[in-house]
């Protein structure tokens, strides 16, 4: 495997620590998501933070999922301080980017923790995706506020805030969607907590499973994620498919050749990315709102530009990949 591939950085890891290099950032990128899915910004901003905090509750009464409630009301928080930013004094906008900054070190460690312990679960996964709805929304509605308070017409603020938010959830989507089938493609031997690709019927199991075992809750829970993404979990369903998912190494060296520069752009259009974009357009704010005017406007143009490319030419990458496994498969 070459240039990228996790294997290689696998053995990167493996060789700093056998030189006697395994500092805690070396042992804590352990629980990061391989490098080749994840997010620049998370990988080298949020998930170190994440990955200190981790190493200081690790041994704590706490679970992976109560981390992920807390990164959701530390998110509502965020919201709340920005609505007090509007109408209160503008330094709280600034409390309210660094609330943020905390919901997604905690929306990052509930997973390092998890796979740490090696408790990843697939009720984990849907929990943590309700957590993620909570950060944006929250945010977006503080800066509505705060933009509306601060003199600017209705008819400018709402339209942007609607036609940026529905772009972030927009291309978050299409960002996890290509993140799991890239690691069901290149990294079968990774989980996020259950299988990496989830049909429907697959979360319904689960959800009947949940239900079975009298977790009803949590069987609401996975219930209503499977009608909620169900197109998105149907769009992943041919790569189960072995006619076309890789089926060892040389396969999956296909795959990263013909879709791994297209990964590398999409890393930059994952939440995380988004919500840094927010964080730092909340501290900026009280010196000028100008910060969420721009954080609005590139969410909604350049990043549109680019998940829009991403998507028109994803059907060509298809069918090379088709095309090339075929040959592959019978040369072999």
């Amino acid at each position: 495997m070459t240039d990228g591939t996790e294997p290689r950085e696998i053995d990167e890891l493996r060789r700093e620590t056998e030189a006697g290099a395994g500092t805690l950032l070396t042992r804590l990128r352990r629980t990061f998501k391989p490098r080749n899915v994840e997010e620049p910004i998370d990988y080298y901003w949020h998930r170190p933070l994440a990955a200190l905090l981790v190493e200081g509750i690790k041994d704590w009464p706490v679970t992976p999922n109560q981390v992920t409630l807390a990164s959701g009301f530390v998110s509502i928080l965020s919201g709340c301080a920005l609505t007090l930013g509007a109408y209160v004094a503008p330094w709280w906008a600034a409390l309210g980017g660094a609330l943020l900054l905390l919901s997604i070190v905690l929306d990052c460690a509930d997973g390092q923790l998890a796979r740490l312990r090696g408790t990843s679960s697939p009720i984990g996964r849907v929990l943590d995706g309700f957590a993620d709805i909570l950060a944006p929304v929250s945010v977006y509605l503080g800066m509505t506020l705060y933009l509306l308070a601060h003199g600017n017409a209705h008819s400018q603020v709402w339209p942007l805030a609607w036609a940026s938010s529905l772009s972030l959830l927009w291309h978050a989507q299409v960002y996890d969607a290509n993140k799991n089938v890239h690691l069901h493609a290149s990294r079968p031997d990774f989980s996020l907590g259950g299988a990496t690709l989830m049909t429907p019927e697959a979360v319904y199991a689960y959800a009947d499973e949940y239900r079975a075992n009298g977790e009803r809750v949590y069987a609401f829970m996975m219930r209503f994620f499977a009608g909620w993404t169900r197109s998105q979990l149907g769009a992943v369903r041919p790569w189960l498919d072995p006619a076309r998912s890789p089926q060892n190494e040389l396969e999956r060296a296909l795959y990263l050749r013909i879709f791994g520069r297209s990964m590398a752009v999409l890393t930059w259009l994952g939440l995380g990315t988004h919500l840094f974009l927010l964080t730092v357009a909340a501290w900026l704010t009280p010196l000028t709102t100008v910060a969420i005017w721009l954080a609005w406007l590139i969410i909604a143009g350049p990043m549109n530009v680019a998940c829009a490319w991403q998507v028109w030419t994803q059907r060509a990458r298809v069918t090379a990949f088709e095309r090339q496994l075929a040959s592959l498969r019978a040369s072999s």
